[in-house]
């Protein structure tokens, strides 16, 4: 493994981390290693995840950066399962190519988010909220309020412990 940082213009650096080159690094003409070489052959990628995640995220501005890095790995998980998914099933709403990202994501969001709205369905919700979780997770399955009364509480003053 090789790491290696190059400075094209003053106060941006860029850092390569390689594992495919080994050891000391040649320098060119220009003045641009291999891994450097390499990198710029292949960024198109990267420019085009980045403008694939920029489309859809989960981003949102924060200070702590575990919670960027975790956002970021987020977006793109979603984007290599897609890629993934549609390699297994290439049919797959093959007629919608604008919006298959944005059918996927929200797929995924349903299948992701459904049990957990079944199993709270039983808590004893208002059926306003009731009715929207059958929104989201579909009627195939009936929601079915508790029959047991909730356990009744003394009442205590703020005070009082």
């Amino acid at each position: 493994m090789t790491l290696a940082s190059y400075v094209p213009k003053k106060n941006r650096a860029v850092i390569l981390l390689s594992t495919k080159h080994h050891g000391k690094e040649d320098v060119n003409k220009n003045n641009k290693s291999e891994i450097n070489l390499d990198y710029n052959s292949t960024k198109g990628g990267v420019d085009t995840l980045d403008q694939m995640v920029h489309e859809y995220t989960v981003r949102h501005k924060t200070n702590r950066w575990p919670i960027a890095f975790f956002q970021n790995i987020i977006d793109v998980v979603g984007i290599a399962s897609l890629i993934i998914w549609k390699n297994i099933h290439p049919d797959w709403n093959s007629r919608k190519k604008n919006t298959l990202r944005k059918l996927f994501l929200g797929e995924i969001a349903t299948e992701l988010v459904t049990p957990h709205i079944w199993r709270r369905s039983t808590k004893g919700l208002s059926s306003y909220h009731l009715a929207a979780m059958q929104d989201v997770a579909g009627s195939n399955q009936e929601v079915t309020q508790s029959s047991e009364p909730a356990a009744k509480r003394k009442k205590h003053c703020y005070i009082c412990p």
